[in-house]
This record gives structure tokens, C-alpha cells and sequence, in this order.
């Protein structure tokens, strides 16, 4: 589960980083520092680099755990439910001794 786990995540992580590098993504980081104003804006962009160089330390690594955690999530709710489909049709009763 963990080769799966590490495949999506390097591909959302791929998406999200592409995502973050589009102009439009970029003039939108802008606009929201323009709105904060010069007295703002400066420790605003600070704390987003902040925020980007610990996203670039763990991020990855964090996304894989999640998905480790979401795919065992998932795992234990699909055996669950068959399990009680299973039983709802009869597939798991033990049979009587009591045909002869």
C-alpha cells in the first residue's frame, strides 16, 4: 500500500506545484497582497516564503503519510462492508447437523 500511497502523492504534489506556478496563481498571491496594504505586505510575503520552504521540507512527506492513512482507510471500510454483505447473504452462517 505504501508504493501506492508514495505514487499518488508525488502526483498530487507534481499537480500542486504546477498549479502554484501558473501566472494567474501568481497574480492572484499579488492581488492579496496589494489588499493587505504596505504595512502588511511586506511580512505577508515573508511568512508565505516561510510557509513554502517548510511545504518544500515536509510536504511531500506528509502528503504520503495522508494517503497511507486515506488508502488503510479505505481498505478497512471496503472489507467491512463486504463482510456484512457477505453475512447479509448467508455466505458466512456455519450449516446445521441437523439433515440427518
Amino acid at each position: 500500500m505504501s508504493a501506492l500511497a508514495r505514487w499518488l502523492s508525488r502526483r498530487l504534489w507534481f499537480w500542486m506545484l504546477w498549479i502554484m506556478r501558473r501566472n494567474w496563481m501568481k497574480r492572484l498571491q499579488n492581488a492579496t497582497y496589494r489588499l493587505l496594504g504596505s504595512r502588511w505586505s511586506a511580512r505577508a510575503r515573508r511568512s508565505v516564503v516561510a510557509q513554502n520552504r517548510w511545504a518544500r521540507r515536509y510536504g511531500l512527506g506528509l502528503m504520503t503519510l495522508s494517503m497511507n492513512l486515506f488508502l488503510a482507510s479505505l481498505f478497512i471500510s471496503l472489507s467491512y462492508a463486504l463482510t456484512l454483505e457477505l453475512y447479509s447473504a448467508g455466505a458466512l452462517t456455519v450449516p446445521s447437523d441437523r439433515a440427518h
